[in-house]
């Protein structure tokens, strides 16, 4: 094939195909994440449970069945279910951590700003107690951007993250887990894979090239109206969209100088 895409709840085409990728916990020497273990920890990418095998010709509208975390001794009246509880990620040019996203790091009203933005993302950091997995420490973030080399793996050329499986360390990926952010990165990842097919090039060609990246940015913007900077004031459907859109791209002291989430004053 001369492009792939996976949008895989857990990663399993980068697993079958030997796209480099992490999971688990980083520690805080790798990632200088203040919220990362001291040493570097293993967490199952899916949890399997098991439930009873239910006569759907019983009759019933609905069934309430419990799970088992424990394999049953007499598996022959049980099936098992498997639950993602982390996502692969790729090794990507760009590892987003704690520190790029956290408001603790930002005075502004958005957070670390990326030339080679494709999208935008808003959630908290969720990360559960290494002591107690029932509670969870909530990291409130900036709104942030999606960077195209986060989508991109150091090896492959012609591969393409598109959910959860984005480069980003184990704190940071919980923020980018949610719904909306792995929509936004699958419909950008999408139009990724059309603009190389367009003009015959790699993602990292389009990844090592200014001019490919900021047509590629005005695309987005202007064929498919999505956003890839933050602002609150200022729809798709407002006529100075793709102005206010770009205008950071273009203008480098201006992301700088905005103290609010607004273009206009």
């Amino acid at each position: 094939g001369w492009m792939f895409i996976d949008a895989t709840e857990t990663g399993d085409f980068m697993a079958l195909t030997g796209v480099e990728h992490v999971t688990g916990r980083e520690s805080s020497d790798d990632t200088g994440e203040p919220n990362a273990p001291d040493a570097p920890g293993s967490t199952d990418t899916v949890e399997y449970y098991f439930y009873p095998v239910i006569d759907i010709n019983s009759g019933a509208d609905y069934y309430e069945v419990d799970l088992l975390k424990d394999k049953p001794d007499n598996m022959d009246s049980y099936a098992s279910v498997a639950l993602v509880k982390e996502p692969r990620r790729i090794k990507a040019f760009v590892r987003i951590a704690e520190q790029d996203i956290s408001t603790e790091y930002f005075s502004g009203p958005r957070s670390r700003f990326y030339k080679d933005s494709i999208g935008i993302g808003y959630s908290p950091i969720i990360v559960p107690v290494e002591e107690n997995r029932e509670k969870h420490l909530i990291i409130v973030t900036k709104p942030f951007q999606i960077p195209l080399r986060a989508l991109v793996p150091l090896k492959y050329t012609n591969f393409i993250a598109a959910g959860k499986n984005i480069g980003a360390t184990y704190i940071a990926s919980t923020a980018f887990n949610v719904p909306s952010v792995v929509w936004s990165v699958g419909e950008s990842a999408g139009e990724i894979a059309a603009y190389c097919a367009g003009y015959n090039i790699t993602t990292h060609d389009l990844m090592n090239s200014g001019a490919d990246i900021a047509s590629f940015q005005e695309w987005l913007v202007k064929k498919r109206g999505i956003p890839i900077y933050w602002y609150d004031d200022v729809a798709v459907s407002d006529p100075d969209f793709v102005n206010a859109q770009l205008k950071p791209f273009n203008d480098p002291e201006y992301h700088k100088s905005s103290k609010k989430l607004h273009f206009r004053n």
